[in-house]
């Protein structure tokens, strides 16, 4: 079986304008509109599968977030203020549920920071591949 025995088609209905952009990309780039839509079609789908992927990580990570703030209450309640040099400000006090419960919501602000990074991202290569050109936000 040949490769292009292999392919499968598909028929679609495009409106003017786009067609006519597609028309012109493949004479500049000198490819089919096929081999475009092709590729275009293909980019999307793995920036979809990876949209999914990241979608599914975040909620593993909420989901173990809330885990591990739990337990940390739970061991926050189960910890009685102790005189000496176990505490970790110097005053002799086990951290109460309040410093805990900062500790956590201040890693979930982290988390959150970096999944929205890594959005920030991928909608910067669908850009690319789709080649819309939107600004490009500033890093940090």
């Amino acid at each position: 079986m040949t490769e292009e025995e292999k392919q499968r088609m598909i028929h679609i209905r495009l409106g003017s304008d786009l067609h006519r952009e597609l028309r012109r990309a493949a004479a500049e780039y000198d490819v089919t509109l096929q081999e475009i839509v092709s590729k275009a079609v293909e980019d999307r789908v793995h920036a979809i599968e990876a949209e999914i992927r990241l979608e599914e990580k975040s909620l593993e990570l909420e989901e173990k977030a809330r885990e591990l703030e739990l337990r940390m209450q739970d061991r926050a309640g189960a910890v009685r203020p102790t005189r000496g040099p176990g505490s970790r400000d110097g005053t002799g006090e086990a951290p109460g549920r309040e410093e805990i419960s900062v500790t956590v919501t201040a890693r979930l602000d982290e988390i959150e920071l970096k999944l929205e990074r890594i959005l920030g991202e991928i909608s910067r290569m669908e850009q690319r591949i789709t080649g819309t050109d939107a600004p490009e936000e500033p890093e940090g």
